[in-house]
């Protein structure tokens, strides 16, 4: 029977803490958010003294020593390096219709978003890209349930002219009306990640549903990870980007995508810096969560 490829060692330090402390850091919150070991682990890891951070960054080194070691017996054993899977892997990835249907996203704080991100952005000059986001699910969430009504009616129409519009489309020769699903729902989530939509509960992010974005909200099954993760980062330092960086973003149209992938609190965490982020976004054609598999090789 032939020797099973190695598995690459990732995550430097931190991910040689996490190693050692996860099953604790899983008991310690169990029956919280799928994040809340992370966040803690995270905070408890920014704590440690130089001393025992130098300790498991040799650890680390430790690791990956011992996996190159590994991998170049496997290989000398006659091991073939097995090709990472993909999404594509499953079927082949299609041009996307131009004249699709765009789907509605992020219920009735989506349309209250859209309306005042103008004077958000401008109020938020200065500061890093998620503050426009963050102040906006501050504001959404101090408004009355009438003053919410009229947002979450705008909401409820689109949706339903998209549902219309759905019915109506007709997709290219060799596609199917849901081709491109699973990418709709990457791209929801690029738009409405970091912006605090209304909090779901845990069974709610299960199943994909909103328990306070309106009687008609019903975001993609991936939104209730989303909004967990966004509630788990916030704490945490935003990744922060340079002039260029942010507007060659823009030049790709990956703004919203590196907001996105910036929110994630495991990404926060390993401290990569926005052209790292960007270069994984060119890499996965703007799919955040094939990028952030890509930066912590998991």
């Amino acid at each position: 029977m032939a020797a099973e490829q190695p598995k690459k060692i990732t995550g430097g330090a931190f991910g040689r803490y996490m190693a050692e402390h996860r099953t604790a850091l899983l008991k310690e919150t169990a029956g919280q958010a799928a994040t809340a070991s992370i966040k803690i682990g995270s905070e408890r890891f920014k704590a440690l003294g130089e001393a025992e951070k130098t300790k498991y960054q040799k650890l680390y080194e430790e690791a990956k020593q011992k996996y190159e070691k590994d991998m170049a017996a496997f290989l000398a054993g006659g091991g073939q390096v097995a090709e990472r899977k993909k999404k594509g892997d499953k079927k082949e990835k299609k041009q996307k219709d131009p004249n699709k249907p765009k789907k509605p996203t992020g219920g009735g704080f989506g349309c209250y978003l859209e309306k005042h991100r103008q004077a958000l952005t401008r109020e938020c000059e200065g500061k890093p890209i998620t503050a426009v986001s963050k102040l906006a699910g501050e504001r959404w969430k101090a408004l009355s349930a009438e003053e919410k009504k009229p947002f979450e009616a705008e909401y409820a129409t689109k949706k339903a002219a998209y549902e219309k519009a759905m019915k109506d489309y007709v997709p290219p020769a060799g596609a199917e009306k849901g081709d491109d699903d699973e990418n709709d729902d990457e791209e929801d989530e690029d738009e409405v990640e970091a912006e605090e939509s209304p909090a779901k509960t845990k069974a709610g992010a299960k199943r994909g549903r909103s328990t306070g974005g309106g009687a008609n909200a019903e975001p993609p099954a991936k939104r209730g990870r989303v909004a967990g993760k966004a509630a788990a980062a916030k704490e945490l330092k935003a990744v922060t980007f340079d002039e260029k960086v942010l507007n060659d973003a823009k030049s790709f149209g990956y703004e919203a995508a590196m907001l996105n992938l910036a929110a994630r609190e495991d990404v926060v965490a390993a401290g990569f810096k926005g052209n790292q982020l960007l270069d994984a976004l060119k890499k996965s054609n703007g799919l955040v969560n094939s990028a952030k598999r890509a930066l912590l090789g998991a």
